[in-house]
């Protein structure tokens, strides 16, 4: 048996401090939006923690089975407010938009695999393994508008070979995917004047299946 064990951590700070011009709709050259932050910087901060442990069994000479699992922790958060002005100046009658940019999420999600290996002869491996993935909770830029985690299900069942001594490489494997809460930009429930996207969850799941089959000589 051999086993290992440990955590990870992310920090990540990203600023905004300049000032951009972007087109309005109905995005024609002559309606522009400028956007700036008028009393300093304006962004995000994304922190991420996981730990985990994996576990391999030799259970006889051509059977081996590995188990890994891992506790994903999420905080993430926006700061600062910035103003949009329509149309940009100098032009009159110029509205003045302030947005907020806040909004924080917190998330603590498993994840893991479980992997069963067969070798019945040297060079040639069988396997078969089930995986669950994520994706953490999203903010949308300058909103406290959140999109729920991504989910990813993947069972995998394969044939890996190798003959004429190591020259020629062969491996056929199927896989079965399912795909929950894909996140996605929409200006569905979003502001129609100004054209921000909000953040949102897909509905329904998204199946990927198939067979992939390939050869190295």
């Amino acid at each position: 048996v051999n086993f290992i064990a440990g955590a990870s951590i992310c920090f990540r700070h990203t600023q905004i401090d300049n000032i951009s011009t972007n087109a309005a709709p109905p995005f024609s050259a002559a309606l522009q939006e400028l956007v700036y932050n008028p009393a300093g910087p304006w962004g995000s901060i994304q922190r991420t923690m996981g730990l985990y442990a994996n576990v391999d069994w030799q259970i006889t000479d051509t059977l081996q089975l590995q188990v890994g699992g891992r506790e994903n922790y999420d905080d993430d958060g926006n700061y600062g407010y910035f103003n949009i002005l329509l149309p940009s100046p100098p032009e009159p009658h110029t509205t003045v938009i302030a947005d907020i940019n806040n909004g924080t999420v917190t998330d603590s999600v498993p994840t893991g695999k479980v992997d069963l290996n067969w070798t019945p002869i040297p060079g040639q491996l069988i396997y078969a393994f089930v995986a669950r993935g994520y994706k953490a909770k999203a903010i949308g830029i300058a909103s406290s508008n959140v999109a729920e985690a991504e989910h990813d299900t993947d069972i995998e069942l394969g044939w890996k070979g190798g003959a004429l001594n190591g020259h020629l490489q062969t491996d056929v494997g199927g896989f079965y995917r399912k795909y929950q809460d894909m996140q996605e930009a929409t200006l569905v429930s979003a502001d129609p004047q100004y054209g921000n996207s909000a953040l949102v969850n897909l509905a329904g799941v998204s199946t990927i299946d198939g067979l992939e089959a390939s050869t190295q000589g």
